[in-house]
């Protein structure tokens, strides 16, 4: 690693700490400049232009959508039923050790209404494609069912459940074990909630 790259490294790792720790607004450049040592601000616009760039940055590098694109692009499952979960728990992994990359999402959207977030989504939207098109393809797969709304579908679990595992009180979380939860979740998607055995 060159030295201008281990520089970059440094800044965005003090921008995260304070980012998370005071938030956007609370974070100056000085503040960053000073937790990287630096006597001035100088250093950082070398390498970043203003503050919002360097935000822009660390979403960029923190983003695990690289990972999970390459995970699942290696699975393999003969049906939607075995492959569905496959991915939703690969996913969920990779969101839960990037919690921190969560939280400069919300970050994102009090700031700046979501701007940046929106931009890397659309940068993805080759591979997000890529997956629904897999799911599509398997024969047990309802044709009533639109791509775009399962794949909108699977981003609010994904998102929602990754946030609600970090607020949700103890004694709700530990009703299940982890695994037990991720199966509930997994079986209403599949199959859903609603028995109309003998109700037509």
């Amino acid at each position: 690693m060159s030295k201008g790259e281990q520089a970059v490294e440094a800044i965005l790792n003090a921008a995260e700490d304070l980012f998370l720790q005071q938030g956007f607004n609370g974070t100056s450049m000085r503040h960053i400049a000073k937790a990287v040592g630096y006597r001035s601000v100088a250093g950082l616009y070398n390498h970043f232009s203003d503050k919002e760039q360097l935000f822009v940055a660390l979403l960029d590098d923190r983003s695990p959508y690289d990972h999970i694109f390459a995970e699942v692009a290696s699975l393999e499952a003969p049906t939607a039923e075995a492959f569905i979960p496959l991915v939703y728990q690969t996913m969920l992994r990779q969101l839960q050790a990037s919690m921190k990359f969560l939280r400069l999402v919300m970050i994102d959207f009090l700031e700046f209404g979501g701007d940046h977030v929106r931009e890397l989504v659309g940068e993805a939207q080759a591979e997000l494609a890529q997956i629904l098109m897999r799911i599509m393809q398997f024969d047990d797969l309802k044709e009533s069912v639109s791509p775009i709304a399962l794949g909108r579908m699977m981003g609010m679990l994904l998102f929602g459940y990754a946030i609600t595992r970090e607020i949700l009180p103890a004694q709700i979380l530990d009703t299940m074990t982890e695994e037990e939860w991720q199966k509930h979740i997994t079986q209403a998607v599949l199959y859903g909630v609603i028995d109309k055995d003998g109700k037509e």
